[in-house]
C-alpha cells in the first residue's frame, strides 16, 4: 500500500478547490498565476468521469443526472462569464456528459481502433456546440478509459494529455526550446494528485454526492453576485 493515497472525495475537493482559483482568476484577477493552478480542475473531472462510466451500475440514471447538471449551470455559466447569453460558449458540464456518452459507446467496441472512432462523432459534437475544452475534453475523457488497464498507464496518460493540451494551444507562458509551453499544458501536473488515487470512497451519503454535483453551478452564482457587487 502507498503510503499516501487520496479517495475519491478528496480527489473531488482537490477539483473544486482549483476550478474556484480558477474562475477567481478569470473574473477578478490579472493574471495567469490562479488560472494556472485552475488547470488542475479539468483533467481530474475527466478522470472521475471515466471512473464513474467503468464502476456505474445504471448509465442512464447517470447520464440523466449529468444532462440536469448541465441544463441547471448553463444560465450560472453565461452570466459569470459574459454577463448575458451567447451562443459561442457552452458550459463544460455538456462536455463531461457528452464525454461519459462517448465511454457508453465505446463499451459496444470490440477493439481500440473503434473505441477510437467511436469517440470522435461525441469529440465532434463538443467542438461544435462551443462547449468549454471541445473536442479536447471528450478525447481526454476517452484517454483515461482506454488506458486504465495499461500497465505504463500514468506514463501513457500524462503524454496523452500533454499532446492534447498543447494542441490546445492558448496563452504562451514561456518558451522551452522550440516549444512554446502554454497555460493550458500546466494541467498535466493533474496526475500527481490522480497519480495518487486509492480508487476508494469514504462515504456513501447521497448528500455528499449532490453537493460536489451542485458546487458547480453554486460556486458560479456566487462569484456573479460579488462581480455585481463590486460593480455598484
Amino acid at each position: 500500500m502507498r503510503k499516501y493515497e487520496i479517495p475519491q472525495e478528496g480527489l473531488k475537493l482537490i477539483a473544486c478547490i482549483t476550478m474556484l482559483i480558477d474562475h477567481i482568476g478569470s473574473m477578478f484577477v490579472s493574471g495567469y498565476a490562479l488560472r494556472a493552478i485552475g488547470r488542475l480542475s479539468f483533467p481530474i473531472y475527466c478522470f472521475l468521469i471515466a471512473e464513474g462510466a467503468h464502476y456505474t451500475k445504471n448509465p442512464r440514471k447517470y447520464a440523466l443526472r449529468m444532462l440536469l447538471l448541465a441544463v441547471i449551470s448553463e444560465i450560472p455559466f453565461e452570466m459569470a462569464f459574459f454577463n448575458g447569453f451567447t451562443p459561442y460558449r457552452q458550459n463544460v458540464m455538456i462536455t463531461l456528459l457528452l464525454g461519459f456518452l462517448a465511454l457508453e459507446t465505446m463499451k459496444k467496441c470490440p477493439n481500440t481502433g473503434l473505441k477510437v472512432m467511436a469517440a470522435i462523432p461525441f469529440a465532434l459534437a463538443a467542438e461544435w456546440s462551443y462547449a468549454d475544452y471541445g473536442f479536447h475534453g471528450v478525447m481526454l475523457i476517452a484517454l483515461f478509459d482506454l488506458t486504465r488497464e495499461n500497465p505504463q498507464k500514468l506514463l501513457v496518460q500524462t503524454l496523452g494529455m500533454a499532446l492534447l493540451f498543447y494542441d490546445m494551444g492558448g496563452a504562451a507562458l514561456f518558451m522551452l526550446g522550440p516549444v512554446h509551453v502554454t497555460l493550458q499544458s500546466l494541467g498535466v501536473l493533474s496526475m500527481i494528485p490522480i497519480s495518487l488515487y486509492s480508487g476508494k470512497k469514504l462515504t456513501k451519503d447521497r448528500r455528499v454526492q449532490a453537493a460536489f454535483y451542485l458546487f458547480y453551478p453554486v460556486h458560479l452564482l456566487v462569484l456573479w453576485g460579488i462581480w455585481l457587487m463590486l460593480l455598484n
